[in-house]
């Protein structure tokens, strides 16, 4: 065999190799994509769907807390939440 057909031999080949990699690259790269795009529209659909029931219980519990319904301490608990800056609990 002569020189000059293994050196295209191992040309081809190594190109070969690298176009492989690449799309081995390529096909993770949108794997990922994929899978970030999903898990984002998931996040958003929970979040769309259990806003309003959490602010509504909020809305309740805040009306609670301010009636002077929930306990004993409620009016430190209104006054904190109304509070120009919260502050963290002892």
């Amino acid at each position: 065999m002569s020189l000059d057909l293994i050196a295209r031999q191992l040309k081809r080949e190594t190109e070969a190799a690298e176009l492989a990699r690449k799309r081995m690259h390529d096909a993770r790269r949108e794997a990922n994509e994929r899978s970030y795009a999903s898990s984002n529209i998931e996040s958003r659909k929970a979040i769309a769907q259990f806003t309003d029931p959490i602010a509504t219980t909020i809305t309740r519990r805040y009306g609670k807390l301010s009636q002077g319904r929930a306990g004993l301490d409620a009016a430190s608990v209104v006054n904190h939440l109304k509070g120009p800056t919260p502050t963290p609990w002892p």
